[in-house]
């Protein structure tokens, strides 16, 4: 059975940051992540920024997974296809 989840980091709590940052980790080198995306309530105040998400991610996976996660499975849930896990 696979779940999706959602880590928020508020930027003016370090400390929150930093522990959703090691569950985000620790979550994606065990293969659990598929997808990762902002939310992007408001443009103006916080823009749908994610190369620095996908440099890190980059850092703990490799290219090819870092793009299943990033390009490959939000299109096919766009095209209405199986995501890859």
């Amino acid at each position: 059975m696979r779940c999706a989840f959602s880590a928020h980091c508020d930027e003016r709590d370090r400390e929150t940051r930093q522990a959703d940052k090691e569950i985000c980790r620790a979550a994606l080198k065990k293969g659990y992540v598929d997808f990762i995306a902002t939310d992007a309530h408001n443009t103006e105040r916080r823009p749908p920024l994610l190369s620095k998400a996908y440099r890190e991610t980059s850092g703990i996976l490799d290219k090819h997974e870092a793009d299943r996660i990033f390009l490959e499975n939000p299109h096919a849930v766009i095209e209405n296809r199986e995501i890859l896990v």
